[in-house]
């Protein structure tokens, strides 16, 4: 209700710009839902990988290198800290996803000459234990995902992360 001809153009004005702001915010998630439904698998794959990495490093957090034993330098320029995985993305794509495969480590053990698979078996027995480490290279069952699944390793570990995050 208006008390006047020029109170109740500008009401009028008012709800005519709240549901124009309505409209474009529902026009602007159809556009962002349109969006998400054309990712490829490869494009879904890469942006879980990336929140399962920051997972990792962020939970591994005040640890030394898993390889090296050394301390870690987070505060760097440019960071020295990698998500490395036990048995390797290349050779076992099951296990890139898979927490107990990953762990934090230097940038240089995570590279081409770093350490060797001896150092990385050793580190891992430290933290997860002989029976898991087995149970990983015992691993064997494909994992095939669909865009759904990977939507939802993203989803979870960005959840994780949050939770991790002070």
């Amino acid at each position: 209700m208006a008390c006047s001809l020029a109170c109740s153009v500008l009401v009028a004005d008012a709800v005519r710009l709240k549901a124009e702001r309505r409209a474009a915010v529902q026009e602007r998630a159809k556009d962002r839902a349109k969006r998400e439904d054309m990712k490829t698998l490869p494009k879904l794959r890469a942006e879980a990988q990336t929140a399962f990495n920051k997972y990792i490093r962020l939970r591994d957090t005040g640890l030394p290198c898993f390889d090296c034993g050394r301390p870690m330098e987070p505060n760097k320029l440019g960071g020295t800290v990698d998500c490395g995985h036990f048995l390797g993305r290349g050779a076992y794509p099951n296990l890139a996803l898979e927490p107990d495969n990953a762990f934090a480590e230097r940038k240089d053990c995570n590279m081409a000459g770093g350490a060797t698979q001896e150092a990385k078996r050793i580190g891992a027995i430290a933290r997860i234990g002989l029976l898991r480490v087995e149970m990983l290279e015992r691993d064997q069952t494909p994992r095939r995902y669909r865009k759904d699944h990977y939507r939802a390793l993203r989803d979870l570990y960005k959840i994780k992360l949050k939770e991790l995050t002070p």
